[in-house]
């Protein structure tokens, strides 16, 4: 039945051991995600997700789940940084992830030039006061320097705001 469901003879195979099915990397989500990200193609790759890591995999996948879910976060946010250097700053979606990973100091600093690019400097650095107090209060740290960088450039007035391409129809 497993055999005729996925595809036939060759699909299940039977060994000392029990059953196995023999696919192959382009055919497991999983790794053609890896595959892609690894590539570049992070667009490409984000479009294979589908809802949590190895839901229904058990226990036992949890590493691997959480790997992939962390794997899935800095796809995302390497995607946004993309579209974000092309004019488009998706600032709510921006804001909802950041609140799923409040400590996330590249997504945080992410945040906050897309903020400044939306004309809301003000904004990105109340984030990133967020984040300072945040992370001196459960780790004891200060923020790093790529995030102090960004931080810096808000307050000169840096950030490149490509006024021409950021417009309303871009900003959400």
């Amino acid at each position: 039945r497993a055999r005729r469901t996925l595809g036939g003879a060759a699909t299940v195979e039977q060994s000392a051991a029990g059953y196995r099915l023999a696919v192959g990397p382009g055919d497991v989500d999983a790794l053609r995600f890896e595959g892609l990200v690894g590539q570049g193609d992070v667009a490409a790759a984000l479009t294979l997700w589908r809802g949590p890591a190895l839901a229904d995999a058990g226990d036992f996948a949890e590493p691997f789940a959480r790997r992939l879910d962390e794997l899935r976060l800095e796809a995302t946010v390497t995607l946004f940084s993309q579209e974000l250097d092309q004019g488009t700053a998706r600032v709510g979606e921006l804001e909802a992830l950041a609140a799923e990973h409040p400590l996330h100091e590249r997504l945080a600093g992410l945040l906050m030039r897309a903020l400044a690019a939306t004309g809301r400097p003000a904004q990105a650095l109340a984030a990133y006061e967020a984040l300072r107090a945040r992370l001196a209060d459960e780790l004891g740290i200060d923020p790093g320097p790529p995030l102090q960088a960004v931080h810096l450039e808000v307050l000169r007035g840096e950030v490149d705001r490509k006024s021409t391409r950021l417009n309303s129809s871009h900003i959400t």
